[in-house]
Formats: C-alpha cells, structure tokens, sequence
C-alpha cells in the first residue's frame, strides 16, 4: 500500500530537501522509508498507545515518518525532525 502524505507533511519534506546539504540522499531515505512503511506499516514504534507510529530514518538524517494505518490507507502526518520541537505534530492526530 503506497502512504497518503498530508499536506503539512508534504511541505515538512519539501523544506527538509530545501535545506539539505544532500537533497538526493534524503530524497532516497525518505523513498526507502515509505516503501518499507507501505510493504509493512508495523515496521516502525507504536506511539504510546495510539495507533501512530514513528519510523526513525538511520544513519546522519535526523529525522522521523509519523503516520497511522487504517483499513483503507496509511497517512502520513508528519516528517519531524528528531531534534527541533519534539512533538508539534500532536495536533494534527485525530482524536479517535
């Protein structure tokens, strides 16, 4: 299943790619991730006991995939930064 990235996480990755010193490498860490997430959406830590998940990029990409699957699709909520305000994705969690 290939992942429906939200607007807001669409623009967290254009601006990520914007200021990369390596645009192409992070372009090809980010396709790998969600080509892994949309083969096993499970691959990556649960979020406490919500249905989100955050898929932690390796090596020097200092940045994480946050996304939920439902039945129909797995969505994209944010392309965070590992180390810039931890957790200013909250919001846009659905509530159920």
């Amino acid at each position: 299943m290939t992942p429906v990235i939200v607007p807001e996480a669409q623009n967290e990755i254009a601006n990520a790619l914007a200021i990369s010193r390596n645009a192409g490498r992070l372009r090809t860490a980010i396709d790998r991730a969600l080509a892994a997430i949309g083969a096993n959406p499970m691959i990556a830590t649960r979020i406490g006991r919500s249905r989100f998940r955050r898929y932690i990029l390796t090596g020097r990409i200092p940045y994480s995939i946050v996304y939920a699957e439902t039945a129909d699709e797995i969505r994209v909520v944010a392309f965070a930064h590992n180390a810039r305000r931890p957790g200013y994705w909250k919001n846009r969690l659905p509530k159920n």
